[in-house]
């Protein structure tokens, strides 16, 4: 009920309108500012960026309100600064506000960063010949303190930008992987914990040794507690790169698998390893409950085995735009008793034999079944938009 409460107040004030005029008012007149509880507050806003619990995405479209927030006065800025640093590598891409000290800009953003290490941290750097930036003031806060969710990729393409600008042509790897383990250790020294981590392709060609990183101890904390991963097939030929993820992450309740076909072309050719390699990621997880497939085809059949292996746990299953051409029957999905809810979007090739043990199947816990195709609605499989019928 206290939840339901808070979520709202945060949809009430996420009216663009209504809240641009309840800011203006509060401008013009500061002591009627709600003088709410901070952690209330916080709950507010965070439910702005982030409105589901099921949602893996964010929702940008608050993060200027936030920013107006910043404002307000300082219990506001207290609690909208927490959130817009808790995932600031995403929030980057769309957004380039400077108000006061925040600048999102991909390149700020990483020298604000790299101006928080500490003493031992600059000077070992430095004896590398790597350049840092100077701090200019003390900030106002411990902005590496607020970080929860980590898009690695943009990390280190942010890192590679930075230091591209002093090197004309050529970035050394060495160089940015030193700036990489600095900065690692700054939110292992500071945030604790992340629950939110994403490994997507970038506009450089990079090596292993960025990811093998990950491998150390010391980020053993920063790392394992994740509970929420996406990935992105097409990681420039990083074969190593699951192996670390099935090691390191085994503790993730939320997975996003995409663009599974490039990983058929990393190495020139159409092996299945490299399906192996996904599914060794889903089967070594502890507690997996949700899991999502988009713009995947091919070996299908081979992912669906790890979702055999997580059948006494996984509640969620979605696919978005997944072609099941060959894909055996989804016996697999039939034995995930525990089944809450099945999405089915734009998906091609699907076919009545291949969903026939899912419709015969007994799912006490299974409350919602949505099934569409917008791509082609005559090629949807009628089998299947039958069964979902079933459930309102």
């Amino acid at each position: 009920m206290f939840r339901r409460r808070i979520k709202g107040a945060a949809q009430a004030i996420s009216s663009t309108s209504k809240f641009k005029r309840s800011l203006h008012l509060i401008r013009t007149h500061r002591k009627s500012a709600p003088n709410l509880i901070p952690d209330i507050l916080l709950q507010i806003f965070d439910l702005l960026t982030k409105p589901s619990e099921d949602d893996i995405l964010f929702n940008l479209e608050a993060y200027p309100s936030l920013f107006s927030c910043l404002l307000v006065n300082k219990l506001w800025c207290d609690s909208a600064v927490q959130v817009l640093y808790k995932h600031p590598w995403r929030l980057h891409r769309l957004y380039n506000f400077r108000v006061t000290e925040l600048a999102y800009d991909r390149c700020q953003l990483c020298r604000l960063y790299l101006t928080m290490l500490d003493r031992d941290q600059r000077r070992l750097l430095l004896e590398k010949g790597i350049i840092l930036p100077e701090p200019q003031h003390s900030p106002t806060f411990i902005y590496a303190s607020f970080l929860k969710c980590l898009d690695y990729g943009v990390m280190l393409e942010s890192v590679w930008t930075v230091y591209s600008q002093s090197h004309y042509t050529y970035v050394p790897s060495e160089e940015v992987k030193l700036v990489i383990r600095a900065l690692l250790k700054l939110f292992s020294n500071h945030c604790g914990t992340l629950s939110w981590l994403r490994f997507a392709p970038m506009s450089f060609s990079f090596d292993e040794m960025y990811f093998e990183i990950l491998e150390d101890a010391e980020f053993n904390a920063l790392l394992r507690p994740v509970e929420q991963l996406v990935i992105e097939a097409n990681l420039g030929g990083c074969t190593k790169l699951f192996g670390i993820f099935a090691s390191n992450f085994r503790n993730v309740r939320k997975m996003e698998l995409v663009d599974l076909p490039r990983a058929r072309n990393w190495q020139g050719d159409s092996s299945p390893k490299h399906m192996t390699d996904f599914v060794t990621v889903i089967e070594s997880q502890h507690h997996l409950e949700s899991l999502t497939l988009k713009e995947c085809a091919g070996y299908l059949s081979s992912i669906l085995c790890g979702v055999y292996s997580q059948s006494h746990t996984i509640q969620h299953l979605k696919f978005v735009h997944c072609d099941f051409r060959g894909c055996e029957p989804w016996t697999a999905i039939a034995k995930c008793r525990e089944l809450v809810s099945i999405e089915i979007l734009d998906c091609i090739n699907v076919t009545g034999a291949m969903v026939q043990p899912v419709i015969d199947a007994n799912f006490a816990q299974l409350k919602r079944v949505v099934v569409w195709n917008k791509v082609d609605p005559k090629k949807a499989c009628n089998e299947l938009m039958s069964w979902s019928c079933l459930f309102p």
